[in-house]
C-alpha cells in the first residue's frame, strides 16, 4: 500500500476479496465497480484497473486472457482472474462449497504454470474451454470440474471440445474416482489428484 500510495486500503481489500470470490469467472473492472456500487461503496473503473494490476505486479493473481479458436486470437477483454495461493481464498473468504468448482480450476491452473507452459482460456464459438496449456510446440487441452456425475454434466465438459479437431491432448479433470477412465473420441479423463501428482 506504501509503495503505490493508496489511501483506501479498505477498498483494496473488497476488489481482492470479489477476485478470490470469483475464481475462475470471467471479470471485468466495471463489472467489480458495479459490485462496489451495490454495496454503496463508489469505485471508477480506472481505479479498479490500477488495483487489479498492483495484485497482479504484487503476484497475488494470475490474469488468465482468453484466446478464440476460431478466430486463433486473444480477446482483449473479459479476462479471468486466479490466486497466485490458492490459500489466500480461505484467509480471505473462507471455505465456500458453492466456490469448488472454481477453486479446483485455481489449483490447475497453478500446477500448470508450474510445469512451465503459458495458459489462456479458449473459446470455441459459444463454448468455453478451461485452459489452453502451450509450452514450445506442445498444447494441451484441459476440463476441470468437481464431479461428471449429474445431469447434462459430462455432456458440457466433454462437448467443449466438438469441432476441435487438431491432434492435442485433451484432458478432462475431475474428483471422481471411478467410471470416468475411458476414452472418448480422443478425449481422456483423470482424476485431478492423479493429474497433480504426474511427474
Amino acid at each position: 500500500m506504501l509503495r503505490y500510495a493508496i489511501r483506501d486500503g479498505n477498498m483494496l481489500n473488497r476488489v481482492l476479496h470479489f477476485l478470490a470470490d470469483n475464481c475462475g469467472n470471467i471479470t471485468s473492472a466495471k463489472s467489480i465497480s458495479d459490485f462496489c456500487k451495490s454495496q454503496h461503496r463508489n469505485i471508477s473503473t480506472d481505479t479498479v484497473l490500477n488495483f487489479v494490476q498492483y495484485a497482479l505486479d504484487a503476484l497475488l493473481i494470475h490474469q488468465v486472457r482468453r484466446h478464440d479458436l476460431q478466430g486463433k486470437r486473444h480477446l482483449e477483454t473479459m479476462e479471468k482472474y486466479y490466486l497466485c495461493d490458492t490459500g489466500l481464498a480461505l484467509a480471505t473468504i473462507g471455505s465456500k462449497p458453492t466456490l469448488l468448482s472454481g477453486q479446483l480450476e485455481n489449483i490447475v491452473l497453478n500446477e500448470l504454470i508450474s510445469r512451465g507452459y503459458q495458459v489462456s482460456v479458449g473459446k470455441n464459438k459459444d463454448k468455453e474451454i478451461d485452459f489452453i496449456a502451450e509450452r514450445r510446440s506442445e498444447r494441451l487441452y484441459v476440463q476441470v470440474c468437481a464431479s461428471l456425475v449429474g445431469e447434462g454434466v459430462a455432456e458440457r465438459e466433454y462437448g467443449a471440445y466438438d469441432s476441435v479437431n487438431d491432434h492435442f491432448p485433451k484432458l478432462v479433470l475431475s474428483l471422481d474416482s471411478f467410471g470416468w477412465g475411458i476414452d472418448k473420441t480422443g478425449i481422456k479423463w483423470k482424476n485431478i489428484k492423479d493429474f497433480l501428482l504426474e511427474e
